[in-house]
């Protein structure tokens, strides 16, 4: 028995499988290439079934639907916004990946707007508040809203406190 034999053996199974690896690659390639615009297409639609997925990811039966459909359209030579806009009337526009700015897709963009303004504003009145109520209660003067019997009663206590702390 030769010696090489067995290296040749193992040379032509490599050879073999990087043949395999290499030819499935290229359908792979083949595939996407020819499908670039399909691909294209998907990604700016969700997947109805898969959430935070787009149809170009999703491995779904509908996402495989949906990507058919692109498909389909396309060689019938419809445009891409023809074809968007068929989903968003199958499904409504919340197929879409970047939604408009109009009706209720609206809220998207100005709710946290909304609710940050809200919370400034709120954190600001507090402050406001809290600042107001420490200016009534300071050792400056008495409280603003005493009448004259709460007034003398302060000022003879304000004495007293004086003179205590003279002693």
């Amino acid at each position: 028995m030769n010696p090489a034999m067995p290296l040749r053996s193992v040379a032509l199974v490599l050879v073999l499988i990087l043949l395999a690896l290499a030819l499935g690659a290229a359908d792979t390639a083949g595939a996407f290439s020819g499908d670039t615009e399909v691909r294209n297409i998907a990604k700016k639609l969700q997947c109805p079934v898969c959430q935070g997925t787009s149809v170009a990811d999703s491995q779904s039966p509908v996402a495989e639907g949906m990507r058919e459909s692109i498909r389909e359209k396309l060689a019938e030579g419809a445009t891409e916004q023809e074809i968007l806009d068929f989903f968003v009337a199958r499904y409504n526009a919340g197929v879409l990946r970047d939604p408009p700015a109009n009706g209720w897709f609206s809220a998207i963009y100005w709710v946290p707007a909304l609710v940050l303004v809200a919370g400034l504003s709120l954190i600001l009145l507090t402050v406001r508040r809290r600042r107001g109520e420490a200016q009534l209660t300071t050792a400056d003067g008495p409280p603003l809203d005493m009448n004259d019997e709460e007034l003398d009663r302060y000022r003879r206590r304000l004495r007293e406190e004086v003179e205590d702390s003279e002693l």
